[in-house]
């Protein structure tokens, strides 16, 4: 499947284990396709060209997304899909009347169109998108990409926003975006589990296929639980995120024991336990599962903790990726290999005792091979 050529392309948007991973997921994914797309029309008129380079490069890995057209306008924008030079089917689908003989209708079209390695095209032009998603998302796929030439969603500073949550001030987005905004966040009040982004056709793959991603999450948020001891919690589940988020197996879990203060997604999708320490407190272990990477529950848990303990410090690997974030959100670091050593909201006097901490801290994880 991923030929030398598609390899290569792919490379130039993340690392291999980041698509790799997202290549896999969806090819297993047992939904009647792996996600909806919905563009604009400035996107039909002006960038087809950028949105068929990624459609190409999709089919060349076995994935079926399905092209939603709805309302007035979709019947043209079907015909400039077709002008395409890839393999397409089109639908035309009236959603009134008998919901179940619709999906029925439509999921009989999605099981051909993919037995022919064509892309699905759904032209619905008796309904505005909003009311169509309500009647296809969680039946046909959880995944829904808006495209848009505009690509991400912007704040009231016009700049891309990474994520927004349904408790968050709609103040904060421009003014443009709102409308995109509301239908997204009634969608996802519908649906939790869906998951909703907004990017522009020339960063489509890169959306898709990377933790990062290149647009806008809309998201319900997370619901991070606390726990004063390792008591309370599940510690399989645990065990196992932590051995999923590190790769490596625990040499021993005592540092579970000695956390005060332990933030768990309720899913143990994430997690950060947290050591007590006259210099603040001390972050033993942050933790994301891999299903969880790129949709914003690291920020979520880290805006939990920063709240609750200003004064945090932690160690990480020189070679780690996650370094130039840390470096970022840091108030301070001191490289003492192999180890960096990062701090925020620590007293300058607490600064050699927790550089003297980190630096002899024993490993908790079974070291990894050297090639």
């Amino acid at each position: 499947m991923l030929t030398q050529t598609v390899r290569l392309f792919l490379d130039s948007f993340g690392r291999s284990e980041e698509y790799e991973f997202y290549i896999k997921k969806f090819q297993s994914d047992r939904s009647d396709c792996f996600a909806m797309l919905c563009m604009d029309e400035d996107t039909c008129d002006t960038a087809l060209e950028s949105l068929e380079l990624s459609l190409q490069y999709v089919l060349k890995l076995e994935l079926y997304p399905a092209i939603i057209l709805t309302g007035p306008a979709a019947r043209r924008m079907s015909l400039q899909l077709q002008s395409l030079k890839i393999p397409l089917r089109v639908l035309r689908q009236d959603v009134r009347g008998d919901q179940n003989r619709t999906l029925h209708n439509i999921r009989q079209f999605l099981r051909t169109t993919r037995q022919e390695n064509a892309l699905p095209v759904i032209v619905i032009q008796d309904e505005l998108l909003l009311s169509a998603l309500g009647i296809l998302t969680g039946v046909i796929a959880n995944r829904v990409h808006f495209i848009r030439s505009r690509g991400a969603l912007k704040n009231s500073a016009d700049q891309d926003l990474l994520y927004f949550r349904l408790n968050e001030n709609l103040e904060t987005v421009h003014p443009d975006d709102r409308p995109l905004l509301d239908m997204g966040l009634g969608l996802v009040r519908r649906n939790r589990k869906l998951h909703l982004s907004v990017t522009a056709p020339y960063n489509l793959l890169k959306e898709i296929f990377t933790v990062k991603g290149a647009g806008t999450m809309i998201r319900p948020g997370s619901v991070i639980n606390y726990h004063s001891s390792a008591a309370s919690i599940d510690r399989d589940r645990l065990r196992a995120l932590l051995r999923e988020s590190f790769k490596r197996d625990l040499v021993r879990e005592d540092f579970i024991d000695a956390a005060a203060h332990l933030y768990i997604e309720e899913n143990y999708e994430g997690a950060i336990l947290l050591e007590q320490h006259t210099a603040g407190v001390y972050l033993s272990k942050f933790a994301v599962g891999a299903r969880a990477r790129g949709i914003g529950i690291a920020q979520e848990l880290w805006d939990r903790v920063l709240v609750e303990h200003p004064a945090i410090f932690w160690r990480s690997r020189g070679n780690n990726s996650v370094n130039r974030w840390y470096a970022r959100i840091a108030d301070g670091q001191q490289r003492m290999s192999p180890w960096n050593i990062f701090w925020r909201g620590v007293a300058i006097a607490h600064i050699p005792e927790i550089v003297n901490f980190c630096v002899h801290r024993p490993e908790d994880f079974v070291p990894r091979r050297v090639e």
